[in-house]
């Protein structure tokens, strides 16, 4: 009895840490883009903060989703972390990027902290686009908030977009059979 509960247990656990590396997808009616600008993009909001301590500034980004319209799907990239991290910010540096990895055709989506003091880079298949809005071209954007500075600490928030293409019918097939 004690070892096929083992072997349960053992399974479920394998499984559920397997499932954390790779992002989950959820099909949405929700996610047709409602601008035709938005119609082969995939956008999400990042929230940027900044945390200000004896002379030094460390930055923090958190995204939670990334919305494909041309496949109307959610990847939900806060289920990827641990519970108790879901609502939680990941410190970027001069040496420290954030990449959500896996996402559709095994493209990643790369976070920089900017050469200018408030500035994001994000970098998706070697476009690179940031929250500073005069860096951007028209395939790849972010239109950027007013900062929301509380006592010593800022955090703002950025939508963004970048080019992403709907699967074919030969990529589909073999995206179902991933998720399978």
């Amino acid at each position: 009895m004690h070892h096929a509960l083992a072997v349960i247990l053992s399974i479920f656990f394998f499984s559920a840490a397997h499932a954390l590396y790779f992002p989950q997808f959820r099909l949405s009616p929700f996610t047709k883009a409602t601008h035709p600008e938005l119609a082969e993009k995939c956008t999400f909001t990042a929230y940027h903060k900044q945390i200000h301590q004896a002379g030094s500034k460390k930055d923090y980004i958190q995204i939670n989703e990334i919305i494909d319209h041309p496949n109307d799907m959610t990847i939900d990239i806060a289920a990827l972390r641990p519970a108790t991290a879901r609502n939680s910010y990941v410190k970027i540096s001069d040496d420290q990027a954030y990449a959500i990895e896996g996402l559709l055709d095994d493209k990643s989506l790369v976070t920089h902290q900017g050469h200018d003091e408030d500035e994001v880079l994000f970098e998706v298949d070697g476009v690179w686009f940031s929250t500073d809005s005069t860096k951007n071209g028209k395939s790849a954007y972010c239109v950027t908030g007013s900062w929301d500075f509380e006592i010593r600490n800022g955090d703002v928030g950025s939508r963004c977009a970048f080019p992403c293409e709907a699967i074919g019918d030969e990529d589909e097939a073999a995206f179902s059979t991933e998720l399978r």
